[in-house]
């Protein structure tokens, strides 16, 4: 019998719990854990661990000599430390695309936000005024909307920004001519995108090739000053560059789900910029995609025990 243990908030009902501890001694604790050391006991003789939010790091994996396999309730993977899990023959699982749709539909939502000046036409009647005249916005489909990162999620808002009519562009590391034609996308070097885009979104992986992905010489390419939307992770965008890049006016605007630290500094001057809409990292939240998460999380534990790992990040 496994030690399967859920440390910091991973969401279960009763019937996936049940499921669990069929295979062993379960324990879920509802509360993250204040710090490293009390995640470390929470986990201390764990065979099977899912996780949530929990920083897994080199250290921490090798002080869990037992760990045999993690169970990631995100897609997102870089709080592990892949390399010391593989070298440990830790396997790592994440549960993909389970908040491709919630996401799309934040992107999309943003970018009419922007595109259609919405804050400032709210304010503007607010303040006593109805010159109607002074709000002509282009319509999105008139825009190009660029796509960096092509998997499950920028698939997704591909797929949805072109049903509204916008000329999509992408940057994948794998471009496919089969999914180009199924979408009706049109794979570019990344030098193209960021110079023909009106509007930017990115979904790509945190990894030491695109940390800093978009920097000073990624915002000096934008000449057609576009609306920039990041959901995926905040350190693919240099944020000293972006607060550069919008008080200098090479992009518009900016919508940021996700930040090189999170929550930021209360002082941080992005803060005050009056054309940065920001959320707290919630674009993925939705009912259906926690419902999504919990089971692609569970069914992975039931994979790996049966010997047939699924979406392994380990390999």
């Amino acid at each position: 019998m496994k030690k399967i243990v859920a440390p910091d908030g991973v969401l279960l009902n009763d019937a996936r719990r049940a499921r669990l501890a069929a295979h062993g001694d379960l324990s879920v604790h509802a509360q993250r854990p204040s710090g490293r050391e009390e995640l470390l006991q929470r986990l201390a003789g764990a065979h099977i661990a899912l996780i949530n939010e929990a920083p897994m790091g080199g250290d921490l994996l090798r002080a869990l000599p037992g760990l045999e396999m993690i169970s990631l309730w995100s897609a997102g993977y870089n709080h592990v430390d892949l390399r010391t899990a593989r070298d440990l023959g830790i396997t790592v699982c994440h549960a993909p695309g389970c908040s491709a749709t919630a996401i799309a539909e934040h992107t999309l939502a943003v970018a009419v936000y922007f595109t259609r000046r919405l804050k400032e036409a709210d304010r503007h009647v607010r303040a006593g005024r109805y010159a109607w005249e002074t709000f002509v916005d282009p319509e999105l489909r008139s825009q190009t909307f660029g796509v960096i990162g092509f998997g499950r999620v920028g698939a997704r808002v591909a797929e949805y920004a072109g049903l509204l009519g916008c000329r999509v562009l992408v940057h994948t590391r794998r471009p496919s001519p089969d999914r180009a034609a199924g979408l009706k996308v049109t794979f570019v070097d990344l030098d193209t995108l960021l110079r023909e885009s009106d509007i930017l979104s990115i979904h790509t992986a945190l990894t030491p090739e695109t940390e800093g992905l978009i920097g000073p010489s990624a915002f000096r390419q934008m000449v057609r000053r576009p609306i920039l939307i990041n959901t995926a992770r905040g350190r693919v965008v240099d944020q000293d560059a972006l607060l550069q890049a919008l008080r200098s006016g090479q992009i518009r605007a900016a919508a940021l789900d996700v930040l090189r630290d999170e929550p930021p500094d209360p002082a941080d001057p992005l803060l005050q910029m009056e054309n940065v809409l920001f959320t707290p990292h919630s674009a993925g939240n939705s009912p259906q995609a926690f419902e999504c998460l919990s089971e692609t999380c569970v069914r992975n534990v039931e994979a790996y025990l049966a010997g047939r790992p699924q979406h392994v990040v380990t390999e």
